[in-house]
């Protein structure tokens, strides 16, 4: 366990370094401070224990000695989106907001992962990158999704806003909160959460973290090639990297089949060309050569001072080994701060186990004083099998934003172990169950941030807690905008479930008009679908022109809630609606084309236009998929898109059309000899599951030269979809690739 953690990986390096040679993995300038051996500080260090190298605890792998070669002229290219989500308040536990040293942290692990790809490959893969932060909050990870689809990872727009939008081979998706959102059908990417990665855990390094969530996103089709590699990154044995060359690999190819490389078409036709290397000499575990920790250690007026640098809780120091672990009864020493935050002490057994002691904070094992006097503090040894101890961030704060806003910082000094038996409890407290109305009141009214969000979430009993409705009132325009958010919403459910008076409804009208912030604005227009009688045209209709895209996505589903009421205003609400179609942002246009009714005339037309004329692949997808599932317009039009500029829409048309669509086979037909190999692969898949295929609908076919479309035919054939001509059968069973030659002879 102890040789995980992060600060101390900075601060104890062997004494021989080796010169750097390459600047994504620059040698590290961190000397042990005197505090880490001065007894003056930690009192229980003998003249043994002091010479001591540290080297249970050495962390790291030893990169700054790695040389990276150059990028071949000819290297495959594997282009990646990093979508990261700035603020994500989806999980009320952490309310996560990623600061600036955090943002340079990612991309600075990202340079190195490409690094570490050409290392591996000698400069026969080149991995770029192309990020995009999203500053607005996320209340729910597939509003993160959803707008990655819409915005960020399509093909390239023909547009005016010079925004790079792909098509890239794969996502790197990453949230600010913890998140644990797997990829949902249709979706080649996870949403991992930066503390996960190791952006501030201790249980991985940043490029690790990376290069385990691109082994398994990017690369999942080269498995064995990248899983080979960590072996090697991990081991102190000289060893070769890589014992399979990617033409050897498991999976029969299965990358040839991900549309997602299209514009990488170089992976087609170097793939089996692609040399990989075996290293000069093994990555040691020696010295920390990585990224600086969001934490550190420095010795200040005789005392040890800790802080941490993220606004998310994280990292933590090692006390100094020393045999006299095993024999004393406590830990003593003093401690000072000003901040509320807490902070643990967690001691590490042999065989794996950790006991913690919180000082300060909600449910503290020990308070502690904030008025930066020095506290004598003595904790219980758990036993005479503990290895050490470390001091930072409670587990169970860990990855959550900090309570306060102050930086988390604490002041350390005489550090001893003793035989006093006074040993306070050693259970991680949980945090305070909130559960009823008094103390959800006192919560809103006293609590910080992460307090009153915890008391928000039972939202199935706060809206039976009539007397709460000052409080949440109160609460919805809090300067917070999670707290805001979860605010509104108990206070929304708690006047619905009434149902509201006039003077509720009024004042769930001011939100829409006059909230104290967008958060709350948003939460409000999203209750219009549910109880319209508080809304308008005249209310909602100026949030379709606020700068927030979540509150002008929220306006045009509470447009369409309005239009299906029927109310009064129905034609301006209606207008308004085919308005918004023309938004800036593609995800608020398909908000508002899936609020329009394809079976009245004007929307039609809307949808017929858009789906011609619209710059986003997407949005023209939409538009086809609505008009063809009602047939409101001539078959004609909708086999247009076959002429569509994008190969990616055009390989999309059958799962828009739909399995049971009229002209599903006739537009199968026409895709089998378009110029793109995926169209035509789509194509062919498609028509295997219709069944009943002739052999003149794909004899073009058969001379196909693209991989991915032989094994389809050879898949096909096995399982009696079609028969391959002979002269075919036997050009494909000479096939210099194994995957093609090895199926090809199981076809009699």
């Amino acid at each position: 366990m102890l040789s995980s953690l992060i600060v101390l990986g900075a601060l104890l390096g062997p004494v021989g370094r080796v010169q750097t040679q390459n600047p994504q993995f620059p040698k590290p300038n961190f000397e042990p401070p005197v505090a880490l051996i001065d007894s003056s500080i930690f009192k229980y260090l003998s003249p043994e224990d002091k010479q001591r190298q540290w080297k249970p605890l050495e962390v790291g792998r030893d990169w700054s000695s790695l040389e990276v070669p150059a990028i071949k002229p000819d290297a495959i290219k594997i282009r990646v989106l990093l979508a990261v989500s700035e603020r994500d308040f989806s999980n009320p536990e952490y309310s996560n907001t990623l600061e600036t040293r955090d943002k340079t942290r990612l991309l600075e692990a990202m340079i190195r992962l490409k690094s570490l790809l050409a290392i591996v490959s000698d400069g026969t893969i080149n991995f770029e990158f192309v990020p995009r932060f999203v500053p607005e909050p996320i209340y729910d990870i597939r509003d993160f999704k959803q707008l990655i689809n819409a915005e960020f990872n399509k093909s390239k727009f023909e547009s005016d806003d010079s925004i790079e939008r792909g098509p890239f081979a794969s996502v790197i998706a990453i949230s600010s909160s913890h998140v644990n959102v797997s990829a949902e059908p249709g979706e080649d990417y996870i949403v991992h959460g930066f503390s996960d990665l190791g952006g501030s855990g201790q249980d991985m390094w940043f490029e690790e973290g990376l290069f385990y969530v691109a082994q398994a996103g990017i690369f999942n089709r080269i498995a064995n090639h990248f899983d080979g590699f960590r072996a090697g990154f991990s081991t102190q044995e000289s060893r070769t990297l890589l014992m399979d060359r990617l033409t050897l690999m498991r999976g029969e190819y299965q990358r040839l089949f991900d549309p997602g490389f299209r514009k990488d078409a170089d992976l087609i036709t170097k793939w089996s060309q692609l040399s990989l290397r075996e290293p000069g000499r093994p990555f040691r575990a020696s010295e920390m050569a990585t990224i600086q920790s969001p934490a550190a250690i420095e010795v200040k007026d005789g005392a040890l001072n800790y802080s941490e640098l993220s606004i998310m809780r994280a990292g933590e120091f090692a006390l100094p080994p020393s045999d006299k672990w095993g024999t004393q009864k406590a830990l003593k020493f003093d401690i000072r701060t000003r901040i509320g935050n807490p902070i643990a002490v967690k001691f590490w057994k042999k065989d794996g186990t950790k006991y913690e002691v919180v000082l300060g904070g909600e449910a503290a094992n020990i308070p502690l004083n904030t008025d930066f006097n020095w506290q004598n503090v003595i904790i219980g040894i758990p036993g005479t099998d503990v290895m050490g101890a470390t001091i930072g961030a409670p587990t169970r704060y860990f990855g959550r934003t900090r309570m306060r806003s102050e930086l988390t910082q604490f002041e350390f000094q005489n550090f001893d172990l003793v035989s006093e038996s006074q040993i306070p409890p050693l259970a991680i407290g949980a945090f305070p169950s909130i559960d009823t109305e008094a103390a959800i009141r006192e919560s809103l009214t006293t609590g910080n941030k992460a307090t009153k969000r915890r008391a928000l979430a039972n939202v199935d009993l706060i809206k039976t807690l009539k007397g709460l409705e000052p409080a949440l009132l109160a609460a919805c325009g809090d300067l917070d905008a999670g707290v805001a958010h979860d605010a509104t919403r108990a206070y929304f459910e708690l006047l619905i479930s009434g149902p509201p008076t006039p003077a509720q409804l009024t004042s769930m009208s001011t939100f829409l008009t006059g909230p104290p912030n967008e958060a709350a604005r948003e939460v409000a227009l999203a209750y219009v679908a549910k109880y319209p009688a508080f809304a308008s045209f005249t209310t909602v209709t100026g949030n379709t022109m606020r700068d927030s895209w979540r509150v002008r996505r929220s306006a045009a589903v509470a447009l369409g809630a309005l239009v299906r009421a029927d109310v009064k205003e129905k034609e301006a609400c209606h207008q308004t609606l085919l308005l918004m179609t023309g938004q800036d942002m593609a995800l608020l246009r398909l908000t508002a084309i899936g609020q329009l009714d394809p079976s009245q005339k004007l929307d039609s037309q809307r949808l017929e236009f858009l789906m011609v004329n619209d710059p986003c692949e997407s949005v023209r997808l939409a538009c086809l998929r609505v008009l063809s599932a009602k047939m409101s317009i001539p078959k004609e039009k909708l086999l247009g898109s076959l002429a569509d500029e994008s190969p990616t829409l055009r390989e999309r048309i059958p799962a828009a059309l739909g399995a049971n669509s009229s002209i599903l086979r006739e537009a199968l037909q026409k895709m089998v000899v378009d110029q793109d190999a995926y169209v035509r692969l789509s194509a062919l898949q498609n028509l295997a599951v219709l069944g009943s295929v002739k052999e003149g609908e794909i004899q073009n076919l058969f001379a196909d030269k693209h991989p991915a479309i032989q094994i389809a035919l050879l898949h096909g054939a096995a399982k009696g979809a079609w028969k391959i001509p002979a002269d075919a059968l036997a050009r494909l069973k000479e096939s210099p690739i194994p995957a093609v030659r090895q199926l090809a002879m199981e076809i009699k």
